[in-house]
């Protein structure tokens, strides 16, 4: 027997190539002004979805190790690698102060 399940996620809204690639310049140049330099950790925690690949290029367009990403509680609390920082959905917040040390 299969069970389905049905999860009702919001609506749905499309971006160009070219809105995702702002977005990513817009965070990466905000990082830069926060002081960061190239080659600092930065630890990206959110579950899948854009805005985690937003965060990503951004890092990339930065030269900031940003590839480092955990996607739940466990792997956040086993996460070894010293960080200067943390970005993260609203949603997750709570979760990453609760494990910082």
């Amino acid at each position: 027997m299969h069970l389905l399940l049905q999860f009702i996620l919001g609506d749905y809204e499309f971006k160009t190539f070219g809105r995702v690639f702002e977005e990513a310049l817009a965070l990466g140049r905000g990082l830069a002004t926060t002081g960061m330099v190239p080659r600092r950790n930065i630890l990206i925690f959110a579950e899948t979805r854009a805005d985690w690949i937003v965060a990503a290029l951004a890092c990339f367009r930065q030269n900031f190790p940003g590839e480092s990403s955990c996607h739940s509680n466990s792997q956040l609390s086993t996460y070894s690698i010293p960080v200067t920082v943390c970005v993260c959905s609203c949603d997750c917040v709570s979760v990453a102060v609760t494990v910082s040390p």
